[in-house]
């Protein structure tokens, strides 16, 4: 039975009193469940940079538009999440450079690969490489489905090559990045066996 002291000190609501208690329940704000989203996949947007470091400023590698990472932690944290691109590279990404994995980014324009001219130090691809099928360009250094592909090169094609050699210790494969014909990574083989997809151009 409701007491008068609290039917004077509470309030009215639809012909229902409420306490001054329960009145102060009702205006705390309800905390909803944040829902853990690791192991969940997404794809990047737009080309996007991956950081080491949840604050660093540096970017590690730049993920082209289409690959599919997948989250590595329940939430974003200081406008970052921690992404994994199994075998192939992990890091901070900005979260509102990824969508779902189920969206086609088919008509979503994105920069187009420069190319640059060989230059006289210029390899090119050997005959291990089948001329009917020639050898995937990569956008990053791996295989993956999730993983886009960006062109084809066939034999005694001339490239151009940047950087260091990325070296896939599972695989034992190592992994060249061009800038000529196209931009990309192509995969070069098993150099401690000497089975290798490129070669010096006047070697052929």
């Amino acid at each position: 039975m409701i007491s008068w002291n609290n039917v004077i000190l509470g309030t009215v609501v639809s012909g229902l009193v409420i306490t001054q208690a329960a009145h102060a329940q009702l205006q705390q704000p309800i905390q909803l469940a944040q829902e853990n989203l690791t192991g969940q996949c997404r794809q990047v947007k737009q080309n996007s940079p991956i950081y080491e470091m949840r604050g660093s400023s540096d970017a590690i590698r730049t993920l082209p538009q289409g690959t599919r990472v997948l989250l590595d932690e329940p939430g974003v944290i200081a406008e970052r999440i921690y992404i994994t691109l199994p075998n192939v590279i992990s890091g901070f990404i900005d979260p509102n450079n990824l969508t779902d994995c189920g969206l086609d980014l088919s008509d979503t324009p994105t920069a187009a690969p420069q190319s640059t001219p060989p230059d006289n130090n210029s390899i090119c691809i050997n005959s291990r490489v089948s001329s009917t099928e020639g050898l995937t360009i990569w956008s990053l250094p791996s295989s993956s489905p999730e993983v886009p592909k960006v062109d084809r090169v066939y034999p005694a094609e001339r490239i151009s090559i940047i950087g260091e050699p990325f070296f896939n210790q599972q695989t034992g494969t190592e992994w060249l990045q061009i800038t000529h014909p196209l931009s990309g990574w192509i995969e070069n083989g098993v150099p401690n066996t000497a089975q290798v997809n490129t070669s010096p151009c006047n070697s052929l």
